[in-house]
């Protein structure tokens, strides 16, 4: 998956990506707009007609409001050239090392956008109504130069990022866009605004800040939409850390260059989210901020420079962010949304004679308007194998039915190997409207890890207007892409199996009765990550509802932990441990007889709560040393299990009872051993009212015979205000609890007091703190 790794690569304008998991994968954002061509032709004609003037006898000549107007109809493209391609690879083959042939190179793969026009006096919204342009009052003295705007507000997201649309024209703004063309100015311009997501990655650091102070510093309490460059922005905030309105918190042990860059790249993430959440790119001249918003920037961007074409970016006014203090912590490995915003003004670079065959002067009268032409658009071949498409219907049908003429009609087949632009065009023959309608039918291929509800979707017809069609998928019904990994995995993890439904909810969804199953298997590995594993669903609705995953770890003990499903929304699905904690257990085995040839243990951990269970038996047998069985646990607080011993001594099996413990260590052995607890208990006044900082007390079991080797000592640490501690000292049969005792007492001026050994008999040990 693309990730937001820094350093991002900014080569010849572009800016390159890393993938999180293969290294010689990379992907580019796309690069600024420019005129879309078909077929090596420039989408781009403007289109002029004239209305003749109606003589009468008796009246005279009506001469219309308008004399003429016209069209303009355009197409915008985000395309990667070949030589910009080679251009990336070569510097990318040279920062990376990697050889320029095992380098692949793609383009973000965005999954929402949207595209607003600048035509002149005129700025289209992408998913608001087209307001009619009879209804808006001109300003007085002043023509109207673009009466509306028609076309797609979402261009197809994978591919090109193709989008078309047409002007409306009035006459003034025919003759004005004619003159401005033959100039070779380039009077409209779009702006996408693309979503995508990425892994951000880890960073073992969290950034305090005040978003008031933000808000301030780039002029937001003057309620103005000041205008601002990214490099403005990287200024200002850089100058909000020095001021310590933004405080950068370590939380790993790193030190010197290390911390060093740990810093910087948690300021750039924080700096990233910033603009993504506090500004919005603009699509038109906003007010150039005052000199005294720069605060400490001084020079940062050069005299004047914020008015240049650089600046694209503005703050929203959100009262919001007025009172408001918030951290962020980047310590997660998560994906995350972030937007892209290509955008440019559109130049025809075209000759003088090229451009004269692109601009058109028509008579009403004319035989050209006695035809209805509409350019079809079709999916890109990435797109449709993406999503898995075997062909694509559009029945077109101009005039309606039992009419005279009768209707006509065309039908048009876009396949992966048959993509592009087709052309339906019919004769008018009298009819006074040019509305047609489009009906689109969609079959799918079968396909490995895609569930889809339906593999023909017809959708119902539509009435149209435009001169240009674009069939766009994404738009027509909605598709589920999933990524799934394994993350940080418990370590005696075998494999992990993953059930995914969709949707998450026990409802049926809006196609009614589908629902969507998969199942997958993620297997731990120290080797390289294995490529991720992919789920499509594909729905009728294109408004997707979330869906569900559980998982379900299997460890190489036979032991295995089901989790709840939860509902998902992310495109990326990491499968991490869900334990929070570890039990150890230490089995130490101590033999009263040499005649004892096996030790069996059986251990039963059992978590009510969270329906976690794990058994199982060890097997102890000569030497018998102590062994150390870890198992990950859901409750750090749950460290009660069951066991039960059974010793084989001489030829006979001595099966003990089931037992519960907590402790970290388990004895086993003869029935005949015992464990003897010395309890360490301080009376009188807290260590530090008499001048102590830490006792220490030490304790040895005396041997039960004159010839048997003493054990080794145990201590305890007593700090603060500790008041006791308890030790557990291993007995022999029959043998009585006799033990001794030492004390070393650390004062606090530094100098430390040692007592003698003393002997014991009793339990507790009780000390006072006065006599220390």
């Amino acid at each position: 998956m693309l990730s937001f790794e820094v350093p991002a690569f900014e080569i010849a304008g572009v800016t390159v990506f890393r993938d999180h998991a293969l290294p010689s994968q990379f992907y580019y954002a796309a690069p600024h707009p420019s005129v879309a061509r078909s077929a090596g032709r420039a989408m781009f004609d403007l289109m002029a007609y004239s209305v003749e003037l109606k003589h009468s006898v008796l009246s005279g000549t009506a001469i219309p409001d308008e004399l003429g107007a016209g069209f303009l109809t355009l197409g915008s493209e985000c395309v990667l050239s070949a030589s910009q391609r080679s251009t990336l690879l070569g510097e990318l083959a040279s920062r990376t090392g990697q050889p320029q042939d095992q380098l692949s190179l793609a383009g973000i793969p965005y999954h929402a956008g949207s595209v607003r026009v600048i035509a002149l006096d005129k700025i289209s919204t992408p998913a608001e109504p087209t307001a009619d342009p009879g209804s808006a009052t001109p300003v007085r003295g002043r023509p109207t130069f673009v009466e509306q705007i028609l076309g797609t507000g979402q261009p197809a997201l994978l591919g090109d990022l193709r989008s078309i649309f047409s002007l409306s024209l009035s006459q003034e703004g025919v003759a004005f866009l004619k003159g401005l063309y033959e100039d070779r100015a380039a009077p409209v311009g779009v702006v996408y605004d693309l979503k995508f997501y990425g892994l951000r990655p880890a960073v073992e650091a969290v950034v305090h800040a005040n978003l008031s102070r933000i808000f301030e510093h780039f002029g937001g309490s003057l309620s103005a939409g000041y205008a601002w460059a990214k490099a403005e922005i990287k200024a200002g905030i850089d100058h909000l850390v020095e001021t310590s309105d933004i405080q950068i918190e370590l939380t790993s042990q790193a030190v010197g260059e290390e911390a060093k860059q740990s810093k910087e790249l948690a300021l750039s993430l924080f700096r990233d989210r910033i603009v993504q959440e506090m500004f919005r790119p603009i699509t038109q001249a906003a007010p150039t901020p005052p000199t005294g918003l720069l605060g400490g920037l001084g020079g940062a961007t050069g005299s004047g420079s914020s008015s240049n074409t650089g600046v694209n970016l503005t703050l929203e006014l959100k009262r919001s962010y007025e009172y408001k203090a918030v951290t962020y912590s980047f310590r997660e490995r998560a994906p995350e949304e972030r937007t892209h915003a290509p955008q440019s003004f559109l130049k025809v670079m075209l000759s003088p004679a090229e451009m004269a065959q692109h601009i058109h002067q028509i008579s009403l009268d004319d035989p050209f308007f006695e035809v209805l032409d509409v350019l079809v658009t079709g999916p890109s071949r990435e797109e449709m194998g993406a999503l898995g498409i075997r062909q694509i219907a559009v029945k077109l049908r101009y005039g309606e039915g039992g009419a005279n003429p009768p209707p006509d009609t065309a039908e048009l087949i876009f396949r992966p190997d048959s993509t592009g632009d087709k052309t339906f065009a019919v004769k008018r023959r009298g009819r006074q409207s040019l509305a047609y309608s489009s009906a689109i039918t969609y079959e799918f291929l079968p396909q490995s890890g895609t569930d889809g509800d339906s593999f023909r979707y017809e959708l119902p017809e539509r009435t149209r207007t435009g001169r240009s069609l674009l069939i766009n998928p994404s738009a027509d019904f909605g598709v589920l892409n999933v990524e799934i990994e394994a993350g940080r995995l418990p370590p005696d993890t075998q494999e992990v199996d993953v059930v995914l439904t969709y949707p998450a909810e026990n409802s049926a969804s809006p196609v009614a009765g589908f629902r969507a199953e998969q199942h997958v298997r993620l297997t731990p590995s120290d080797a390289a990550p294995p490529a991720p594993l992919r789920w499509q669903v594909r729905t009728q609705t294109v408004e997707l509802q979330p869906y569900a995953a559980q998982a379900t770890f299997v460890f190489k003990d036979g032991g295995n932990y089901t989790t709840p499903p939860r509902p998902q929304q992310d495109a990326l699905l990491r499968i991490d441990s869900p334990f929070a904690a570890t039990r150890q257990l230490l089995i130490k085995p101590v033999l009263a007889s040499d005649q004892i040839t096996q030790i069996t243990v059986e251990l039963d951990y059992h978590d009510e709560v969270g329906q976690y269970r794990r058994t199982r038996v060890v097997e102890l047998v000569p030497p018998f040393a102590s062994l150390t069985h870890t198992w990950p646990i859901l409750d750090a607080a749950r460290q009660t299990l069951r066991y039960r011993v059974t010793v084989h001594e001489s030829g006979l099996l001595s099966e003990g009872e089931w037992e519960e413990t907590d402790e970290p260590s388990l004895i086993v052995g003869s029935a005949a051993h015992r464990v003897g607890r010395v309890d360490v208990r301080l009376i009188g006044p807290p260590l530090a009212e008499v001048g102590l900082d830490a006792l220490q007390v030490k304790v040895q079991l005396l041997p039960a015979g004159a010839h048997d080797p003493p054990a080794d000592p145990q201590s305890v640490l007593l700090q603060g205000t500790d008041t006791g501690a308890t030790l557990t000292l291993n007995l022999a049969p029959d043998q009585p609890l006799r033990y001794r005792y030492q004390t070393t007492a650390f004062k606090s001026d530094g100098s430390t007091k040692e007592s003698v050994w003393k002997d014991m008999t009793a339990s507790p040990l009780i000390l006072s703190t006065r006599t220390l």
